[in-house]
């Protein structure tokens, strides 16, 4: 199970990354 904080994480450079 992944934590909240890690997928959070994740999710946030994701983001960033298909913003860019």
């Amino acid at each position: 199970m992944i934590n909240t904080y890690v997928s959070n994480c994740l999710l946030q450079l994701s983001g960033r990354s298909f913003t860019n």
